[in-house]
């Protein structure tokens, strides 16, 4: 019974940090989506620059390609910022129980880091989004032309 008394503030630093270990698990969803956007929009900008090199409708594949670039600097951006959230909420993870042994006041800096975290979970969405949208944009204009 005394290990299970002794163990007690771990116990409450482990159930502290479930949710940002589950935060992680969704980061790791999105992750997903955006490498996979990202190697669908890299393998499609492949096949227009052969197209280029070809000389096929070079004004055509050109603006494609253009498009393309921008798709990609965007997912490329939005991956960045959902590893940066991913990073600080392991570092958030740490300091929960880093706060317990060292019996230092740090509720202050896990707060703001998972501020910021929040902050580049927004902005990877924010990126999605503006990526979805110029892949659909071209295709709603032709669609209701």
């Amino acid at each position: 019974m005394d290990l299970i008394v002794a163990g007690r503030p771990i116990a409450d630093e482990i159930q502290l940090s479930l949710a940002p270990v589950f935060l992680l698990t969704a980061i790791a969803g999105l992750l997903t989506v955006l490498t996979s956007r990202l190697g669908r929009a890299t393998d499609h900008a492949r096949l227009v620059a052969e197209r280029i090199r070809a000389d096929g409708d070079v004004d055509y594949d050109l603006a494609a390609f253009a498009v393309l670039r921008r798709r990609i600097a965007l997912l490329r951006r939005a991956i960045g910022a959902i590893v940066v959230a991913a990073f600080v909420i392991c570092l958030v993870i740490i300091l929960i129980f880093l706060g317990e042994y060292l019996s230092v006041p740090i509720s202050w800096a896990i707060g703001a880091m998972f501020i910021a975290a929040m902050a580049m979970l927004i902005a990877s969405f924010a990126f999605l989004l503006l990526e979805i949208s110029l892949s659909t944009q071209k295709w709603n204009q032709n669609f209701w032309d």
